[in-house]
C-alpha cells in the first residue's frame, strides 16, 4: 500500500472511532436537536464535565461538532451531519441482525425450553 492509501485507512479508523464510545453516541445524539452549552449537556446527559469536555473536544477536533461563543458561554452544534447517517446504517444491520437471531432462536430450537 502506498502512503495515500495509508492516510484514508487512517482517516477511516478516525472516523469510526467516534463512533465507538457510547458516551460519545449520547453527546451527539443531543446536540442532533439543538445547539447545547457545556453545562445543558452535563444536564442532559449525567455526565461528568471532565468528560464532556473531553467528548467535545475530540469531536470538534474531528470537525464533527463546531463552537459558538455568546458571552462567556460557548455553544456547540453539529457540523458534520453525515455521522448520523452512519448510526443509520449500524442501526438498520443491528435491527436486520436481531429480526435473524430471533427467527434462529424459535419454539422449535432443541436449546429453547429443554427439560
Amino acid at each position: 500500500m502506498n502512503e495515500e492509501n495509508n492516510a484514508l485507512l487512517e482517516a477511516i479508523s478516525k472516523r469510526f472511532k467516534l463512533l465507538s464510545d457510547s458516551n460519545r453516541l449520547l453527546v451527539l445524539s443531543y446536540l442532533k436537536n439543538e445547539e447545547m452549552n457545556v453545562t445543558q449537556i452535563i444536564d442532559a446527559t449525567g455526565l461528568k464535565q471532565a468528560n464532556v469536555s473531553k467528548i467535545l473536544n475530540f469531536l470538534a477536533q474531528e470537525k464533527v461538532v463546531g463552537r459558538r461563543k455568546e458571552g462567556n458561554s460557548v455553544y456547540y452544534h453539529i457540523e458534520d451531519e453525515s455521522i448520523f447517517e452512519l448510526c443509520s446504517i449500524v442501526c438498520e444491520n443491528l435491527q436486520k441482525s436481531t429480526a435473524n437471531f430471533a427467527k434462529l432462536v424459535s419454539s422449535e430450537n432443541p436449546f429453547l425450553n429443554a427439560s
